[in-house]
This record gives C-alpha cells, structure tokens and sequence, in this order.
C-alpha cells in the first residue's frame, strides 16, 4: 500500500488535539479533571481546583453557591474517572490509527504501530476499537511489500489485534490474510516468523469454533 508509506505533511487541524467534553471538565479551571472530586453540593470539581477554592477561605460551592463547609467531605467520583480512562484510551487509539492510515513520515508510522501494539497489550479492549476503525485490512494491504523493520512491527500489531473476534472474523474473511501472512513466514526474520505463527494459531483456532458453531 504505497500511499500508506508515503510521507504526508499534516494540516493544522489534524494536529490539534480533540476538545474535552464538558463533562469532562472542571467548572473551576474548565480543564481535563485529572482526580475527580465530588462536594456535598454533589457538583464534581478536580480535586486540585476544590481544595485551592477552599484554601482561599471560601466555604460555599462555586457552581451552586450553597453552604459546604471549610472542610467539606470531597468524595472520589470513581464512575467520572473510569470514563475518562476510557474516553482517554479512545483518543489515543484513533491518534495512532490516524498516524499508521495517513502517515507523516516512516519514522512516524513505525512508531505508531509500536505505541498501538503496547496500548493493546497494556488494555484488550483497544484491540476490538482497532478493528472496528479498520486497522487489520489497513495492516494487511501494508504489509504486501513492506520492509523489514515494518513488516515486524505490523505483524506484532496484527498478532495482539487478534485478541479481538472482530479483528478475527476480519482477518479470517479478508483475501490478503492467508497470502501475506504465508509471503512473510520465513523471509523476512525469526520474530517476523514467530509473529505469523502466532497469528495464524489465532485464526485456525477461530475457523475451528466457527466450524464447529454451524455445524
């Protein structure tokens, strides 16, 4: 996939990174909330901001302006930050994607793909987000005629991917897997190989449930 590796210089607003949504921020600093907070007035602030609010003498809630106390009880809104997290991961899982479908230079992309690699290893769930923006035929089509040093670090993405059954089901559908993966086996290095090995157990074992379902 020649376009794929051809370096692209980025516009602006594609370096820009996405807004935070407004429950997402602090209605003191207007920022990401980094350890969410909850006051008696049950309006949730960062932490950092709260506590300056009340250093500062104050003892009513910013938004509501009710009576909170000087030492307000501030309890952790766990829920708040779970979603953060995963809102988080999801930003970063469509940067990478973004970087790897159009990259800005070869340097770049191989970077992506080992950035994409840890943050499925690191959290299975990115793996089924991956997929479903489109990165195994993305992988597949790139890793035709690929060099080495690429050819490694896409079927190391490809491999951790299929921890997926939607990248699984993609992967076993889709005309390129069984040739390229089989092109790759052998000829390219021992960790290429391992790599393909790897993978096709995967979908051999996804082809044998599937088999065994419609049987």
């Amino acid at each position: 996939m020649a376009s794929m590796r051809r370096a692209r210089k980025p516009g602006f607003k594609e370096l820009e990174p996405p807004p935070i949504p407004a429950h997402f921020r602090c209605p003191i600093s207007l920022d990401l909330m980094r350890d969410p907070v909850t006051a008696p007035s049950g309006i949730t602030y960062d932490r950092r901001s709260i506590e300056a609010w009340l250093d500062m003498g104050n003892a009513t809630c910013p938004v509501t302006n009710r009576d909170i106390g000087s030492e307000p009880e501030l309890i952790p809104n766990h829920s708040l930050r779970s979603r953060e997290r995963a809102a988080e991961a999801d930003g970063l899982v469509e940067g990478l994607f973004s970087l790897i479908k159009r990259p800005i230079s070869a340097q770049a992309t191989k970077a992506a793909l080992v950035a994409a690699f840890r943050l499925v290893a690191y959290d299975k769930r990115t793996a089924a987000r991956f997929a479903e923006l489109g990165l195994v035929p993305l992988l597949l089509e790139a890793l035709v005629d690929a060099d080495r040093s690429f050819c490694e670090r896409a079927l190391a993405v490809l491999d951790a991917v299929l921890s997926s059954p939607r990248a699984k089901a993609e992967s076993r559908d889709h005309a390129l897997t069984v040739p390229v993966l089989l092109k790759k086996m052998f000829r390219v290095s021992d960790m290429a190989t391992e790599l393909v090995v790897s993978a096709l157990y995967k979908l051999f074992k996804a082809l044998m449930a599937k088999y065994k379902k419609e049987k």
